[in-house]
């Protein structure tokens, strides 16, 4: 997680970008020795380009830097396309759903007439109550972690 410190550097990067800024700047955020820390950080994890110098007699120094991309998505509500990239998305329509709940509702221990008046019932679900069931489900569903993991782990080939 970045400090205040740290993302007031990159809200005023941000602001001033494309353009370079000199170190000198963020001094109002923090003391220089604090800035100088947060600005090689930033620099070590790909959110900003700073030009850092080393000497003999002095330790590592940033003196001038600018934003990247992923110092922007860093600072962005939504994540940008950083977030974007680390994210996948599962899409199950309400008919595959429905057809999963039907084919379980089928293999049910009970007497017929109640196991057709679920099939009736899950057949005519609306939508919302449909979505609620679902994340009530997979809810249940990660409730039994260890068998999902036993079966993970025998999909990909391990001895659990």
């Amino acid at each position: 997680m970045l400090s205040k410190l740290q993302i007031a550097i990159l809200k005023h990067l941000d602001e001033a970008s494309p353009e370079e800024v000199a170190a000198k700047d963020f001094h109002q955020y923090g003391e220089p020795d604090a800035c100088n820390k947060a600005l090689i950080y930033l620099d070590g994890h790909g959110l900003i380009d700073g030009l850092i110098v080393e000497t003999n007699d002095s330790p590592r120094t940033c003196l001038t830097a600018k934003i990247t991309s992923e110092g922007q998505d860093a600072i962005s509500e939504h994540g940008g396309y950083t977030a974007q990239k680390q994210t996948f998305t599962i899409r199950l329509e309400q008919d595959t759903i429905r057809e999963l709940l039907l084919a379980k509702a089928a293999m049910a221990e009970l007497p017929e007439p109640q196991r057709s008046k679920l099939k009736a019932a899950i057949a005519n679900l609306p939508a919302e109550a449909l979505k609620a069931l679902t994340l009530d489900l997979l809810r249940k569903g990660v409730a039994q972690l260890p068998d999902a993991l036993q079966l993970i782990g025998r999909a990909c080939g391990l001895p659990f």
